[in-house]
């Protein structure tokens, strides 16, 4: 009887050994499975990397000439405010030329005025008509 529960007991075992080793093999299998996902996380980290590189030099480059044509925009600005101010001031001495010409055509318009009606006598800044009737 030892015997058959030795044999007995072997058997079982041996079962169990071989549903551990079967379970061992599930868990080996479902770890190489993780290592490929893990692998394939990696790779895609890399390349987001490698992206991320890529998109920053970009954004430098493009930083780069904003800046560029931002300060030549500044330049033509500076130039035209400055071609605006000095149009301005011609435009200020042309207009302070027409006010001197009106003052002198009032003037000579007086002038003509009075030396057209001889009754009119300048005494200081007023006329007085003299009526010969």
């Amino acid at each position: 009887m030892s015997v058959i529960i030795e044999q007995d007991l072997k058997e079982y075992l041996d079962q169990a050994f071989k549903q551990v080793n079967q379970q061992f093999a599930q868990v080996n299998q479902q770890f190489a499975q993780i290592n490929q996902r893990l692998d394939r996380i990696e790779n895609d980290v890399t390349d987001l990397k490698i992206g991320q590189t890529r998109i920053e030099g970009e954004l430098k480059r493009v930083e780069g000439e904003l800046k560029g044509e931002l300060n030549r925009v500044e330049e033509k600005i500076e130039a035209s405010g400055t071609q605006i101010k000095t149009e301005i001031k011609g435009v200020e001495e042309k207009i302070a030329g027409i006010g001197k010409r009106i003052e002198f055509q009032e003037f000579i318009n007086r002038g003509v005025f009075i030396g057209n009606f001889p009754p009119f006598k300048q005494q200081g800044n007023r006329f007085k008509v003299e009526s010969k009737i």
